[in-house]
């Protein structure tokens, strides 16, 4: 069994250093940051989901994208604050 509490107690930067390590070891993660970085979006990020699933299921041993069923992303444009720009 898999102790996915093993990072609980450890200190946040080991426990950063070990969430960047699994967001690396994900091929489909990295696709996407690779895109965000391609589109350029201002202060971009993938949220949600796609981030805690991933981590989860590194801590406890499950295929990388189960329970994964899209990727949100973020981003801020401060030049563009108006409600138009926010819907799509």
């Amino acid at each position: 069994m898999v102790d996915h509490l093993r990072l609980a107690g450890a200190d946040p930067v080991r426990q950063l250093a070990e969430l960047k390590g699994i967001v690396r070891s994900s091929p489909v993660l990295m696709d996407v940051l690779a895109g965000l970085r391609a589109l350029d979006l201002p202060d971009s990020w993938i949220v949600s989901g796609a981030i805690y699933n991933t981590a989860w299921n590194a801590l406890v041993g499950r295929p990388t994208l189960t329970g994964v069923k899209d990727i949100d992303v973020a981003y801020f444009e401060p030049l563009d604050r108006s409600y138009e720009a926010g819907t799509w």
